[in-house]
């Protein structure tokens, strides 16, 4: 079983509302960030979305509802690039679903 899996059990079984079990992946995921997998740029994909991506990309995995959520991007400690504007927010691109079955 995957720790997302398990996560998710162990919240229904203790009684955590399905709310909360949202925020309970982002502080795994929070605790996982240490093990994501970067590209070979150096860059990070992360990937957000409710199906499971295959166990080959769980560690830029971050759960999410399936229906509509907000994503707010918190930084702690800015530099001051991202304060006066010169740094470049992240782009969040939007992928087609894929078809049924596959």
């Amino acid at each position: 079983m995957q720790p997302h899996q398990l996560l998710a059990r162990e919240a229904q079984r203790i009684g955590i509302e399905d709310h909360q079990i949202a925020q309970l992946a982002r502080l795994q995921f929070a605790l996982q960030r240490l093990f994501v997998d970067f590209n070979p740029d150096g860059s990070l994909d992360l990937l957000l979305q409710a199906d499971d991506p295959g166990a080959d990309k769980h560690a830029n995995w971050l759960p999410v509802p399936r229906e509509a959520f907000n994503l707010t991007l918190r930084l702690y400690r800015p530099a001051p690039e991202a304060l006066n504007g010169e740094w470049p927010l992240p782009v969040i691109e939007l992928l087609p679903e894929k078809p049924s079955g596959g």
